[in-house]
């Protein structure tokens, strides 16, 4: 059966119950809880109530077009607005690529603004798990990027173990050499991104390979 005769799914998303219709083979090769929802006989309603329509239409634009258009170009916009939802998104739909989309997009916003997130570990680590290459940009970020003064408040209200303790091992394995503050023109490079993918850790093809999709 062809995608255009195919029969989409119907996904309820926020609180209004705002319906947006998805191709369901799509939905079955991206997503993990998807694929379990569609795994229960008869369901072709899905409900997504704490999401908001704006956020799940990125990812639904993902799906059809292999882009994730997430930062609009206009100067009033905040300059990150939006990723941190998109990125729990893809970790609550079991969506791996989509999150390594999002880190490439994250990564193209710091680079043309000189400017990183606030609270880039507490949104990353609280969405990935322990092995997670994502996390490695956070550490990356926040050990060589942030200001010596300011990395104790970005540990601080992230509130993650993990991050306290990655950002430690990673103090200590450069003291001998010592850690000198990099601009994010140098440390991060636009067509070096794999290394911060989850692609790349599972031993996987990269999703722009996969989807022929420029950042």
């Amino acid at each position: 059966m062809t995608r255009a005769c195919a029969q989409p799914i119907t996904v309820e998303v926020g609180p209004k119950r705002t319906e947006i219709f998805v191709h369901r083979d799509l939905l079955l090769k991206s997503s993990k809880f998807f694929r379990a929802e569609l795994e229960i006989p008869g369901n072709q309603v899905i409900q997504l109530l704490s999401t908001k329509p704006e956020i799940f239409g990125i990812y639904v634009n993902w799906l059809y077009c292999g882009h994730a258009r997430l930062f609009e170009e206009d100067n009033a916009d905040p300059v990150f607005k939006g990723w941190p939802q998109c990125y729990s998104l893809g970790a609550y739909l079991g969506d791996s690529d989509f999150q390594d989309a999002i880190i490439d997009r994250l990564i193209g916003r710091m680079i043309s603004s000189a400017s990183s997130p606030k609270y880039i570990g507490q949104t990353i680590y609280a969405h990935s798990d322990k092995p997670s290459f994502h996390r490695k940009l956070a550490i990356d970020i926040t050990v060589r990027n942030i200001r010596r003064d300011h990395i104790a408040s970005a540990v601080r209200v992230t509130d993650s173990p993990d991050f306290t303790e990655d950002i430690l091992s990673e103090i200590a394995a450069n003291l001998q050499d010592g850690l000198k503050f990099v601009g994010l023109h140098i440390l991060l490079n636009i067509s070096d991104t794999c290394k911060y993918h989850e692609h790349t850790r599972l031993g996987q093809p990269c999703y722009k390979t996969r989807r022929n999709a420029n950042v």
